[in-house]
Order: C-alpha cells, then structure tokens, then sequence
C-alpha cells in the first residue's frame, strides 16, 4: 500500500470515527432542539461558514509551501497562525457590526454572532501542515477529539430549544482542545517567523481566497436563502440532509488531500503527476459512490433514524445533495492540480460562474419547489464545475481517469439489491450493515483491494 494511501486510511478512519461521534451529538441535538432550533444552529453555521473561507485558503497555499520545504515547517506554520488570529479578530468585528443587520429576530443574530467565536481555535489548528507532511494519524486523533468534546457537552448542556444558544460555545471548545493538540509543530518557530510573512503567505492565497468564497456561494448559499424564503424548520430539515452529506465530504477530502503532497513533487512530470491523479479519483470513487448510492435507497429511513421521524420530509433533497457529492468527489480530485499548478485563477472562475448560477437558479426554484428545487439546483451545479474543470485538464494534456472507476461502479449494483431486497422491517442499520457486506464481498470478488491498494510509481 502506498504512503498516501496509508495516510488516506488514517485520517478517513479518523474522519469517520469522529463523525460518528458528531452523527451522535447531532443527532441527540436535533431530537432535543426540534426542527426550528436545528435550522437556526444551520442557518448560523451557513454563515459562519463564509467567515472560515480565508482561512482555509491560507492553509492551500502554506500546505503547498510545507510540501516544498518541509525542515521550514515551524517557521511557516508560526507565521500562518499569526495572520489567521489577526485575521480572525477582524472578521469577529466585522461580523458582530453587520449581523445586526440579519433580517432575523434578535434570538438568531445572537446565535450567529456566538458562532465567530469558533474563528478563533481554527486560526490555532494546523492540521494542513501535518497533512501537507503525510503525518496524518495525529490529525485522525485531532479529528476525533473535536467531536467527542462535542457530543460530551450535548449531552451535558443541551437538553430544550433553549439552549440552541450553548451550541456554539461547546463547538469552539471542541475545535480548541484540536488545535492546542495540533499546535506543537509550529514549535521553534515562533521567533524564526514574522507576522509579516504570514500575511505574504496570505496575500499569496488571494486567488485560492476568491474561489473559495465562489464555492462558499456554492454550497451554503442554498442554506442561507432557504432560510430568507422559507421557514426555521425548512432549514432544519435541509441542514439535517446536509449533516450527513458533510460526512461523504469529508471522506472525499480525505482522498483528495493526501495527493496533494505527492503531486506537488510530479508536478513537472506530467505522466507521473497523472498518475497521481488517477490514484486520487480512483480512492476518492471508491470511498464515497457506495455511501452516496446506498444513502439514496434508505434516505427517509436513515433520517428518521438519525434525526427524528419529523426529518423524514427532507429525504428527497437529502438523495438530491447525496447526488451532488458524488459529483464533487470526482472534481476535488481535479481541483488539486490547479492548487498545485498555482492556477487558482481558473479554479476561481469556474468556482464564480457556478456559484452565479446556483443563487440565480434558487432564487427562482426555492419559492416554487422548496427544498427538493434547492437540491436539484445543486446537482446542476456541481456538474457544471465537474465538466469544466475537466475539459481545462484536457486541454493541458492531463488524462481524466474515467474508465479506471468502472469496479467500484459495478460494485455497488449488487450492494443495491441486497437493500432493496431486505425486509423493510428491518432496523436501517442492520440492512446497512449487511448491504456493506455484499460490497466488501463484491469487490473483493473484482479484484478491486489489489487495485485500490497498489502503490503509486516510484517517483511519486
């Protein structure tokens, strides 16, 4: 097995293990505050999202720069951490003035306004250096200690719709107890860095900062506009749906950024680097069609089971979004080469086009189709940023790695009718458990653990 799979194996079990920790809490959390209170903690959480945005770009680029001098790793991670809490104290101010202006009741905007308070742990944690590094076991136990001290103060703190307030405090704890973990790396470099290269190396992220926020757009403007054009409990079953596809996202990721290093290295190597981005598409397939596929089939039930019979309403937008990831599994593999190529020019337009059409589209299909309309519009969405960041690729000679993803393909059609073909009286989670059994068995049977574990060429 290769190292960037091994590391894949790492931090996916850890991004699995700790999303069945927030699975738990999210689930006790969306039983106790009801429908309205979960839309509320979504809607702030959509916005709070576009305050993250920089940070995250900044991290691409110093990620990119680790890869190239790894022994500098103190150095940049201190600089990065400086600029990310300057930059978080800003956008605290800012966000704290302009919320007032949420055409919300009072009791939302506090709600939104506690939410930046997680700005400030994020700014702390440096999990793309050890990424960047293929160090990714202490990032998995990082992951998982989030979550647990999120689920631990669910269930002590929050226990009516009263307390949606608490949620936000007991979220920055957890990204906290993260980042103190994760922040060791940055030793040593505290007096070799300066603020001021931080802020070059976040300056040097402009572009990444602009698609990332197209993205932002993307994603989340969705959430932000069911809000403005339906209810509290609209948003709660839609950010339900969206709860579990944060997971599948998450795997996704997982695949896509332990390539980033290796591909950094085969950049100018255009068959190596090819290469690599077959390795990623193929992992980032296999991980993520079987969950999406199967999420499809037992949608309603896997709602209710997780969340409350009342969330039952949201599964025809929770297979729509399911769709959507799918789509993005496969594109995010793809994006890696303009991060790594620093075109993140071209990332940014086809990043703004779909972020234009998906608010264009939903502001016109939420109020007519609801949350199935917003769901759909998704889909589109991402399958106009998967055909163009395809056939830009095409155009600089890269391979797109279709035909390669034909076994985990094949491999979920028997998957599919076990769960069509099990008693529906059956809890959700054993037909689950034994659907995922005729997929092991499935693909052990094409041969597809020789493949999925096969190591990358020699130079990568």
């Amino acid at each position: 097995m290769s190292a960037p799979q091994r590391n894949f194996l790492a931090l996916a079990t850890g991004e699995v293990g700790s999303r069945v920790l927030g699975f738990a809490a999210t689930a006790l959390l969306a039983r106790r505050v009801g429908a309205d209170g979960f839309g509320i903690l979504g809607f702030a959480l959509a916005v709070t999202s576009y305050l993250i945005v920089p940070g995250l770009s900044l991290q691409d680029v110093a990620a990119r720069e680790v890869a190239k001098q790894p022994s500098a790793v103190a150095r940049i991670a201190s600089g990065v951490v400086r600029a990310r809490i300057l930059l978080a104290i800003l956008q605290i101010a800012v966000a704290y003035a302009l919320v007032l202006l949420l055409p919300k009741p009072p009791a939302t905007r506090a709600i939104v306004a506690l939410s930046t308070i997680v700005l400030i742990p994020l700014s702390l944690n440096t999990s793309w250096a050890y990424k960047a590094l293929e160090r990714t076991t202490l990032v998995a136990q990082s992951l998982f200690l989030v979550q647990l001290v999120y689920l631990v103060g669910v269930v002590l703190f929050v226990h009516t719709s009263s307390d949606v307030g608490r949620v936000p405090v007991i979220q920055a704890a957890g990204e906290m107890a993260a980042a103190l973990m994760l922040l060791p790396i940055a030793r040593g470099g505290w007096v070799a860095s300066s603020l001021r290269e931080g802020l070059a190396t976040l300056r040097g992220g402009a572009l990444a900062t602009v698609s990332r926020y197209m993205r932002a757009l993307t994603v989340t403007g969705d959430v932000v506009l069911v809000s403005i054009l339906m209810s509290d409990r609209a948003v709660g079953l839609y950010s339900a749906a969206y709860r579990v596809c944060f997971l599948l996202t998450a795997i996704a990721v997982s695949a896509h950024v332990v390539f980033i290093a290796p591909l950094t290295r085969a950049r100018d190597r255009i068959d190596d680097a090819n290469a690599v981005l077959v390795r990623s598409v193929h992992l980032a397939w296999l991980a993520v069609f079987p969950l999406v596929i199967g999420g499809m089939l037992v949608a309603p039930d896997l709602l209710a089971f997780m969340f409350g019979e009342e969330f039952r309403d949201g599964a025809t937008a929770f297979r729509l979004l399911l769709a959507s990831i799918g789509e993005y599994a496969l594109q995010g593999a793809v994006r890696n080469v303009f991060v790594v190529q620093n075109r993140m020019d071209i990332d940014a337009r086809i990043n703004g086009v779909a972020a234009f059409l998906n608010i264009a589209c939903n502001l016109v299909v939420i109020p007519r189709y609801g949350l199935a309309g917003a769901a759909t519009v998704m889909v589109l969405t991402e399958m106009v940023v998967l055909i163009a960041t395809s056939v830009v690729l095409v155009r600089w000679g890269w391979r797109v790695p279709v035909l390669t993803l034909w076994r985990p393909t094949v491999a979920v059609v028997p998957m599919s009718l076990a769960l069509l073909a099990l008693p529906f009286a059956l809890p959700v989670a054993a037909r689950i458990a034994m659907a995922g059994g005729v997929l092991l068995i499935t693909l052990w049977m094409l041969g597809e653990w020789r493949v999925a574990t096969s190591g990358l060429r020699p130079n990568d």
